[in-house]
């Protein structure tokens, strides 16, 4: 398995900065044991401080407080290696043992050395029998401190390198602890503005143009890329602007000429080709009027706007009744209230009640009845008895431009627009089969 590298940039901070102390720490001890080498060589050896261990575990205390010896088998092999080793233990009582032949240089020295800390001593000459160590040892109300010397000699470059690893993994440990636990809470509290305008970012949509991220708190490392996105979502804003401002302009272009059409073909002989040619100059007409809609969305503002949705149903219902039974269906409006408020703004429902008729006039196969419904609920229901949508396209066609069949009548934009009117207004429209065939829509909207 290959190794990945983690994207968490805490993770890496807290890796790297914890492998950066293990260096320096390394680094340290190296230069440590290179400056004891320089002062005394290779080939010095010293005391072996593991020798005052060896008499602290040796003493004990009799019943009048005084210390004495009971030699063990490590004090033994010590004694016998090194037959001139000697030491002085002292209590913290004064309590006094000496062992061995004392040199007359540290005579005043052992005589206080309940009074010292832990200290090494050197003879000037190498291998001079001089070197000695002072120790102290506790075991829990009981102190003890041991002056020692002349005993086992080890080399200074091992003894140098047991010290260091035992200090060593100690600060390592310390550090490495310290670094886990610290450095998250201070790259958390750090990289709280960045958090903070990461969730205004995450609120952007396209209904919420003109929006900028805040700069004022970011790290000065971070501050050109916030910089650069909201260059770029001003520039989406423009680019956005020019697009509706487009797509204003031809649907108002497309109008005239469009009604004048319309008004040549009406003084027409009455003809089968006729008919055909009104429903042709309709649908353009529907098209130029969703043109508009996708401009009117930026207008809509229902939070304080109450609509009769059973009322402005029947009056859509009785504009399009003669353009469906034209198309050869027959249309039905039922309602099981005699009104329902929803807070919604009226031509935008309007024209969300007008493109679900337009659309199963469309595409309800050509014949059967429409049937437009309010039940109980405040629900409103727009069915028709053609062909139903494959299971495939009933989230797509709530798409721009989505068309079940690519060569089918419509502009694809009727149903995108539901869609948006309805999501803006807090609502929800659905689609589903109907038991008995075709295809049923359903909307619901915020009662007021």
């Amino acid at each position: 398995m290959i190794w990945k590298r983690t994207r968490s940039l805490r993770s890496r901070l807290m890796v790297r900065l914890v492998l950066v102390q293990g260096i320096a720490i390394v680094v340290s001890a190296t230069l440590g044991i290179g400056a004891i080498v320089l002062l005394y060589g290779f080939d010095r050896q010293i005391s072996n401080p593991d020798d005052a261990h060896v008499v602290a575990e040796a003493l004990d205390w009799d019943a009048d407080g005084r210390l004495i010896l009971h030699p063990t088998a490590a004090f033994e092999r010590l004694h016998d290696e090194a037959p001139g080793f000697w030491f002085v233990a002292q209590d913290e009582h004064g309590a006094t043992l000496s062992f061995g032949s004392v040199p007359e240089i540290y005579a005043g020295i052992a005589s206080r050395v309940g009074e010292l800390g832990g200290v090494s001593l050197r003879g000037y000459d190498v291998g001079s029998t001089l070197d000695a160590f002072v120790r102290i040892y506790e075991d829990g109300d009981a102190r003890l401190h041991i002056i020692a010397g002349n005993g086992r000699l080890v080399d200074i470059i091992p003894a140098a390198l047991q010290a260091i690893n035992h200090y060593l993994l100690v600060l390592f440990a310390v550090l490495a602890l310290a670094t886990t636990a610290m450095i998250p809470w201070i790259i958390r509290r750090e990289m709280r503005s960045v958090e903070a305008v990461a969730a205004e970012a995450n609120m952007i949509d396209i209904d919420q143009r003109g929006m900028q991220l805040p700069t004022d708190r970011l790290p000065r490392e971070i501050e050109p890329l916030v910089s650069a996105f909201n260059a770029a979502l001003k520039r989406i804003d423009k680019g956005y602007m020019r697009q509706q401002r487009f797509l204003a302009a031809a649907a108002h272009e497309l109008k005239t000429p469009i009604a004048i059409l319309q008004t040549r073909i009406e003084t027409l002989v009455p003809r089968p080709e006729r008919q055909r040619l009104l429903l042709d100059v309709a649908r353009l007409n529907n098209l130029a009027e969703q043109l508009l809609d996708v401009q009117r969305l930026e207008q809509i503002s229902p939070e304080d706007t109450a609509t009769d949705l059973v009322a402005l149903t029947r009056d859509v219902v009785a504009d399009l009744a003669p353009l469906a039974i034209a198309a050869g269906y027959e249309i039905a409006f039922d309602s099981k209230l005699a009104s329902s408020f929803v807070r919604a703004d009226y031509g935008a429902i309007e024209r969300v009640v007008a493109n679900l008729i337009q659309n199963a006039i469309a595409h309800g196969g050509g014949g059967g009845e429409i049937r437009i419904t309010i039940d109980d609920d405040g629900l409103l229901m727009v069915a028709d008895e053609g062909p139903g949508v494959p299971d495939q396209h009933k989230e797509d066609i709530f798409e721009p431009f989505h068309r079940v069949k690519p060569l089918n009548h419509g502009s694809g934009l009727g149903l995108s627009l539901v869609s948006d009117v309805v999501r803006l207004h807090g609502g929800h429209v659905s689609v589903a089969d109907r038991p008995s065939g075709g295809t049923a829509f359903t909307v619901s909207l915020p009662l007021r």
